[in-house]
């Protein structure tokens, strides 16, 4: 991929800016398992060409509470790409649901193909929570 070479032709923008994306979301050791990669590509995807299907609570749901912490730690930082600032609310909403911080669940529904609405019920403001750091 460090190449910008894909099957002898050149990776596209958007491929260069998902590439981007996961570098700023990713953990710098470790990596990130193959299907964590996946659900974070179509999170991606839906950022910039929805088709109105996804669902984000069940591709956040694949990912690790260590992965999903370290996106949280960094968000502010991360939310300088466009991609992750169109998703990072999802990765904030899941977090507060993995930790107790949510009154249930909650749920991303599809208003069209391109826009929809984020419904959780917090247990305290989320500007009052304490997040994770970065380390």
């Amino acid at each position: 991929m460090g190449s910008g070479d894909e099957g002898g032709g050149k990776r596209n923008a958007l491929g260069d800016m998902l590439h981007k994306a996961i570098q700023d979301v990713g953990p710098r050791e470790g990596g990130l398992k193959a299907e964590e990669v996946d659900a974070l590509s179509q999170l991606f995807m839906m950022a910039f060409v929805p088709t109105g299907q996804e669902n984000p609570r069940v591709l956040l749901s694949q990912m690790s509470d260590d992965f999903v912490n370290h996106v949280v730690s960094r968000l502010e930082e991360a939310k300088k790409n466009p991609i992750v600032g169109q998703i990072g609310q999802f990765f904030l909403i899941e977090w507060c649901y993995r930790n107790g911080h949510l009154n249930g669940d909650w749920m991303w529904k599809w208003e069209g193909i391109k826009r929809g609405d984020l419904h959780y019920n917090p247990r305290i403001p989320l500007s009052m929570l304490q997040l994770p750091k970065q380390v």
